[in-house]
This record gives structure tokens, sequence and C-alpha cells, in this order.
């Protein structure tokens, strides 16, 4: 093969095609996530690997499309999905349920007590009950609202939080 080319020698192909590995019970972790889940076994539930965001609303805003946009991405990106445990082994893995219950909180509170109810939304995470993420939407009036959502980074980094987001305010949208 010549440099450059992929594995057909087809020079506009350098790389070669990702195929989907199929069904497993269990999947094995990358080597930053088995980092991140053996410090998980030794520390327990902790805030250190979360990955809090609020969002200022200005407008009204529909809970029940909050909810289902949330569902849908949950039912799009797998890692939203992912539980990790030891298999009988006693290695890490990792568990893509097919489905997982989710619901946004709802909160209603005045602007005086919005720090306070950010900081009771995060909470840990117990790595071996799927989703790793959680939502909240607090509405201070009619017209005000902070949308929180936060996640476990084993199964999420910066740049999946942007697609994340990305793809809320897409479907939001419309």
């Amino acid at each position: 093969m010549k440099s450059g080319t992929g594995p057909d020698n087809n020079p506009y192909s350098a790389f070669g095609e990702i195929k989907p590995v199929g069904y497993k019970e269990h999947y094995e972790l990358s080597v930053a996530q088995k980092r991140l889940y053996m410090l998980y076994l030794m520390d327990g539930p902790t805030l250190t690997y979360n990955m809090p965001m609020a969002i200022k609303i200005e407008g009204s805003v529909d809970r029940e499309l909050v909810e289902e946009v949330f569902r849908k991405i949950l039912k799009r990106h797998e890692s939203l999905r992912t539980s990790f445990l030891l298999n009988d082994n006693g290695e890490p893995v990792q568990r893509i349920h097919e489905d997982v219950e989710f619901r946004v909180s709802h909160v209603i509170c005045d602007e005086r007590n919005v720090k306070k109810k950010i900081e009771e939304f995060i909470k840990p995470f117990h790595l071996e009950q799927a989703p790793l993420l959680r939502a909240e939407l607090i509405s201070i009036n009619e017209q005000k609202h902070m949308l929180l959502y936060d996640m476990n980074h084993i199964i999420s980094d910066g740049t999946s939080i942007e697609i994340i987001m990305d793809e809320f305010i897409n479907l939001y949208g419309g």
C-alpha cells in the first residue's frame, strides 16, 4: 500500500471503514474509562468527574418538549445509556442499555434561591446505574428559566457536551 492511500490502494480513501461491533452483553472500556472506573471503585461516588452545565433561557418553555428532546438524544447516543460494572472475571466493562428511564425534574423558585437549587442538583453518579445524565428545569418566572444538566466524565467530554447541546437546540427548535 502506498503512503496516503487506503486499504484498497485508493488515494481518496486514506482511512479504512469503521464497522459496527455488533451487539454484545458487555463491551471493553477505553483506557481513560478504565482509569475513571478504577478511581470510582477506590473513592466511591464523588462529584469529582461530574460535568454540570447551566443554560439561561429567556421566554416561555415547553417542559414536555424539553423532556422529549432529552429522550430522543438518549435514544441516539449509546454512551448516554451506558453503565459500568465488573464482569465475572473482575474486569471493568460497560453495558449499553436499549432503553433507560429518564425524566427532567422541574422546580419553581425565585431568583434568590437559584444558586442553592443548582448546588442541590449536582449529586454524585452511581456508575452502575444508567443513565449517567440528569437534567432539571428551574422556572424563575414564566419568561425566565435555567436548564441544568449534568453528565459523568466517563461517558462524555467537552466535545460530546457541545454535540449534545447543538442537538438539543436543533431538536427543540424543530
